[in-house]
Parts: structure tokens; sequence; C-alpha cells
């Protein structure tokens, strides 16, 4: 076991990498309302406004993080993160986000969930809570934020060894970096930051 700890390194990786564990674990793992087109990522990679991290052991993806950003923007945006099904309860994402927070120290790492007064059954809810405290042990600060994307309810949360951003800058940053990966007119159609109340 500790030798496994040792091995586990988080580094970035190339698109084709990016490509492939789209094709493979994306649709996968993730809703289809929430797996943008992999030509948007790319067109927000080739700006460099779009990053992965895969945690290896020597070859062996465990887990990735994909993260977005926008010009002139110093916080960025957690887009994805995952770890692979057969390396699950093994702290690979918490160790995944620690890494995460010493590679971009000073500043802000957003992350969206999943309202769980939202959710449409209770084991969809419980999912919710359980992903909610992951993030709440791993040092995220949940904010008073809510937002609404393409019909989906999130609370967003702030990953940061740093300064948080208060209640102006961080919805200032939600929005600069929607309005960057969805163009106009969609994002007016189906972005609220913050959320309206209805």
């Amino acid at each position: 076991m500790r030798k496994e700890c040792y091995m586990r390194i988080l580094r970035a990786m190339t698109f084709s990498e990016v490509s492939e564990i789209y094709h493979r674990y994306l649709h996968e793992y993730f809703p289809p309302g929430e797996v943008k087109p992999l030509t948007t990522i790319e067109r927000l990679w080739k700006e460099g406004l779009y990053y992965t991290y895969g945690l290896y052991d020597e070859d062996i993806l465990l887990g990735f993080a994909m993260m977005v950003t926008a010009p002139g923007e110093s916080a960025s945006l957690l887009d994805y993160l995952a770890v692979v099904k057969e390396h699950r309860g093994s702290g690979v994402g918490s160790l995944i986000l620690s890494s995460l927070r010493k590679l971009e120290s000073g500043h802000v790492i957003m992350i969206e969930t999943d309202d769980p007064d939202e959710a449409k059954s209770v084991s969809e809810r419980e999912i919710c809570i359980r992903r909610n405290r992951f993030y709440e042990r791993s040092g995220a600060v949940l904010s008073d934020l809510r937002t609404d994307v393409y019909d989906c309810p999130f609370y967003i949360w702030q990953l940061t060894d740093g300064d948080l951003l208060d209640e102006e800058a961080l919805p200032a940053s939600m929005i600069s970096i929607y309005k960057y990966m969805i163009p106009e007119p969609d994002y007016s159609f189906h972005v609220q930051i913050p959320k309206k109340c209805m």
C-alpha cells in the first residue's frame, strides 16, 4: 500500500489523452445534459483555457479532473472530476483535489454540485448529499451563490489555499467563464447566474 500511494502522480494530460477519456468515460460517468461537445473542449484547449490532469499509478489512470477558465480570469471552474470505477473508495478523488489546490495555489477553483432539494428521488438526493459532503471534507467552502445551467440547478463551492472570492467577484467569475464557454444566444437562454427565484 505504501508503494501504491507513493507512485500516484497527478500530471497534465495531452489532448489525445483528453479525447480518449472523453469517449471512454464521460458519457458513462456523467448525465447526457452535462457532457459538452468535444469540439467545445477542443476550442477552449487550443486557446489555452481548458486543461486536464490525470492521476496515475505508473501508467494506470486512476482518475481525472478537467478545468476551464476564461481570458483574463484568475479563477477556474472544475468542469469534470471522476474516479475510474475500479479505483473508487481508495482516496483518489480526495488526492486529486488536494493536488489541484497546490497546483492552483493562490487561485480559486469553483465547483458545481447538484442541489439536493431539486433531486427527483430519495436515492438521487442521497447521492447529492454524499457528493456535497465529499467536497466539504476536501476543504471546499460552500458559497451562497446558486446557478442554473441548462435546467440543472447547482450549488457553488470554492476550493483554494488563499482568499475566497467575495459575493461580487464569485458570480462575476462564473459569468465570465460561462459566457466564454457558451456564447450568445445560448447563454441567455440556458444560463442563470445567479439562479432566478421563481
